[in-house]
């Protein structure tokens, strides 16, 4: 037998957003698994409040919460889950849509995976001026692999909360979302459930990410990512010291996301800097070592990573229509 289902949706300003976003859970073909929808409103200062308590007004499922802003994700999350009845418990950002049938997609692989603490799914970014779309597919981890821990570590996902659905009795045991991280605190959690229980990946897509300017996961705050995804291995480094064989791939990772930034902004010495430390932590990251060529070339970087992301992107589609 399936097990409830609870949902906890955060929103911060998106009055535009939000209806839609409830709409696309109201709308998913196992409804009827679904025990309640919570909505959580981070002290808007627009009308998504009212557009929420509109929605629960009309619907019964769901409950519309406020409370003052807490500067992130972590919080409005925390105060939805208590709210939640269910055996599992989704996310949903207020700007992000759930594909139709992400439930009932989840329930199955929930029945065939019972002891995962944490199941999600690829995922397809949207563009919210221009409308364009382009698949992402995360990193794969399964129930039983070996090592997991250690390549989540250095490898992440990436894994948006609305693509994910946690067992219920994962937070008796790893705690809630932690406010104190206001950027990646998405990877923190997932970091501490994949340390204490199996993870499963679900190969298709699962929910609509929309990217615009300004959001917490935007390029606006880069370095302030990266300067959390650096607070994070310190706190997993000292709680599970045998991540400490893979810290120098984990540390090139962070590097290479900070050369990359620098070179986006045409910071090529800044990013020659950040860019060596990722190749002598990690010499096999050819990424790294291309982008550090680009760094050195004459002109604009962004004339050379524009080229390397089309072949990248080219390569990816000719290895998809290869397995079809």
């Amino acid at each position: 037998m399936a097990p409830d289902y609870s949902i906890v949706i955060i929103c911060y300003n998106q009055e535009s957003y939000i209806a839609d976003a409830v709409r696309s859970v109201l709308a998913q073909t196992a409804i009827d698994w679904i025990k309640e929808i919570v909505l959580v409103d981070d002290g808007s200062t627009d009308g998504s409040f009212l557009v929420m308590k509109y929605l629960a007004e009309e619907h019964p499922k769901v409950i519309a919460l406020t409370q003052e802003n807490s500067g992130g994700c972590a919080a409005p999350r925390n105060t939805g889950i208590p709210h939640c009845t269910g055996r599992y418990i989704g996310f949903l950002d207020g700007d992000d849509l759930w594909l139709p049938d992400k439930v009932e997609t989840e329930l199955q692989a929930i029945e065939a995976h019972p002891e995962a603490g944490l199941l999600f799914g690829d995922f397809i970014e949207f563009d919210g001026e221009t409308g364009a779309k382009r698949d992402v597919h995360v990193n794969h981890y399964e129930v039983g692999q070996v090592d997991m821990l250690e390549k989540f570590f250095v490898y992440g996902g990436p894994i948006p909360p609305s693509g994910a659905v946690v067992r219920r009795d994962v937070f008796d045991k790893v705690g809630l979302f932690d406010p104190g991280v206001k950027f990646n605190e998405d990877s923190e959690f997932w970091l501490r459930v994949a340390a204490e229980f199996p993870i499963q990946h679900i190969p298709r897509p699962l929910m609509e990410k929309r990217a615009w300017l300004g959001s917490l996961g935007s390029g606006t705050y880069k370095l302030e990512n990266i300067a959390c995804l650096e607070e994070i291995s310190r706190r997993m480094l000292a709680k599970y010291p045998a991540l400490k064989a893979v810290e120098k791939q984990r540390q090139a990772r962070i590097d290479l996301a900070t050369g990359t930034h620098w070179l986006d902004m045409g910071e090529k010495a800044k990013a020659r800097a950040a860019l060596r430390k990722a190749v002598r932590r990690d010499p096999s990251r050819t990424k790294a070592w291309a982008y550090l060529i680009v760094s050195l070339l004459p002109g604009p970087p962004q004339i050379y990573l524009s080229r390397l992301r089309e072949a990248k992107t080219s390569a990816r589609g000719v290895m998809r229509k290869g397995t079809e």
